[in-house]
């Protein structure tokens, strides 16, 4: 991530896997959200999130007892793209 943002909020997406349609979009102008790992590619993902207004979105791996092993947030290959950045964090880090 290449910026500085001051009063963002962390948004949970609904659904948790962020793999379709995000029914709390109204949250999301301006902030970044939380969506777990799974269901479909980090790709489609990054995709729904952004479509929804959001800043930024964060992964967090759906297993909790993961605290060391990242995991490659590869292409699918379906030569779609996303212009939001998108991280990936630890299980340990995400959970709520």
């Amino acid at each position: 991530m290449n910026y500085t943002y001051q009063n963002i909020d962390l948004i949970l997406t609904e659904p948790r896997d962020g793999c379709s349609a995000l029914s709390n979009n109204f949250e999301f102008q301006n902030n970044i959200a939380l969506i777990d790992r799974g269901g479909c590619s980090f790709l489609s993902k990054c995709i729904q999130a952004e479509r929804s207004g959001l800043l930024a979105v964060m992964i967090c791996d759906n297993d909790v007892f993961n605290d060391d092993q990242y995991i490659d947030m590869v292409d699918d290959t379906t030569k779609r793209t996303c212009s939001i950045p998108a991280l990936f964090i630890l299980g340990k880090d995400g959970i709520l």
